[in-house]
């Protein structure tokens, strides 16, 4: 893409590679977007538009969480009820400690270390 929004599509795109809060306006952009791709793509590319579109999707649900927090906040509002109950999963650490191992990596580095992974659970199993 050699156009202005092509060039606004790549630097988004760049943002959501990196992890960086987008808008909650510029997000729907993002999402429709690898959907497109998602569905133009040959297999060699779809493995990577699959990953891109579970983070598109978790940043978008993110932006309109800190949406809704930003505009409670403003209004002199309590936090929306929903975002106060814990949901059971995972200790909160975790999400900052995944961060942390795949900072820096290329996608060829996280494949081998999620098949490494998986080898060393189904060793354990």
């Amino acid at each position: 893409m050699t156009s202005k929004a092509g060039m606004h599509l790549q630097t988004a795109t760049q943002q959501l590679c990196v992890n960086t809060a987008l808008t909650v306006t510029a997000m729907p952009h993002i999402v429709s977007y690898v959907v497109q791709e998602l569905d133009s793509q040959d297999p060699v590319h779809k493995q990577f538009w699959d990953a891109m579109m579970v983070i598109a999707e978790v940043e978008l649900q993110e932006a309109l969480k800190q949406d809704e927090l930003d505009w409670a906040r403003l209004r002199g509002e309590p936090v929306p009820a929903k975002y106060t109950i814990k949901e059971a999963g995972l200790h909160e650490s975790v999400d900052s400690d995944v961060q942390m191992m795949l900072a820096g990596r290329c996608f060829c580095d996280v494949v081998t270390q999620a098949f490494l992974l998986r080898n060393q659970h189904l060793l354990c199993q």
